[in-house]
């Protein structure tokens, strides 16, 4: 279905005078693999609701970019967070082959990938769980035309959490403080949540933070692990 719309709009997609349009397929590898820790968060599986499996329909995929000019790039991304630079760099290196095939029948009809991000963050250190010099050494051993400016006129990426997590903080009033039998601590109150927090919210096990507990001056208390999770009023608790 998307070949044939696009397909119907090929004129003037051919046409268009923007050097900057790229268009292409996101594929997931669906392979053993890309599998990481966090299954939930492995986004290249046949059953994906994002992108097209490239072990189903990699020869019709393969026709599809054969048969349309305007398909210029291709675009994969495993998961966020779930696993190592391993398991990214599988992805990568399944969608190259790919876009080898394609490159294979139509030379140069694939000139663009995009990696996607997925590099987790260590939410209870300073330190990184994975660098982005890990990530590139990994690359440069498993996929070695994404450095090669013969093989490709651009390789992008979408790096968020990695880049991004540690930017800033969420800080909030303590409204009251709840003691439950089944916690080991206490449950602090505040005024953020499951809006901010969603994968806290949903899976906070896998995805957990750090807790810093102050005074009405600001000062720092020595909480000694008392917090052990966060609930806003109207919101869905997450804890750590």
């Amino acid at each position: 279905r998307a070949v044939d719309v696009l397909r119907s709009e090929g004129a003037s997609l051919s046409s268009s005078s923007s050097s900057s349009r790229k268009l292409g397929f996101r594929v997931n590898p669906s392979n053993a693999e890309t599998e990481g820790t966090i299954a939930s968060l492995n986004v290249s599986t046949p059953d994906s609701k994002f992108g097209v499996d490239l072990q189903c329909h990699w020869e019709e995929l393969v026709e599809a970019y054969a048969e349309s000019p305007f398909l210029d790039s291709v675009h994969v991304h495993v998961g966020s967070g779930m696993g190592g630079e391993r398991q990214l760099a599988a992805g990568v290196r399944a969608t190259l082959d790919f876009a080898r095939a394609v490159n294979d029948r139509v030379p140069r009809r694939i000139r663009f990938v995009d990696i996607g991000g997925g590099l987790p963050v260590n939410y209870l250190g300073e330190g990184s769980k994975i660098s982005f010099e890990s990530y590139a050494a990994v690359l440069r051993e498993t996929c070695p035309e994404l450095f090669d400016p013969e093989a490709f006129e651009g390789v992008f990426t979408e790096f968020g959490q990695s880049l991004n997590a540690k930017a800033g903080f969420l800080a909030s009033r303590v409204e009251f403080v709840k003691k439950e039998p089944t916690r080991r601590n206490h449950l602090a109150v505040v005024h953020f949540g499951a809006d901010l927090c969603v994968r806290q919210a949903y899976g906070g096990a896998d995805h957990p933070r750090r807790f810093a507990v102050f005074d009405h001056d600001g000062k720092a208390l020595d909480d000694d692990g008392a917090v052990e999770g966060a609930a806003a009023p109207k919101k869905k608790n997450w804890s750590v």
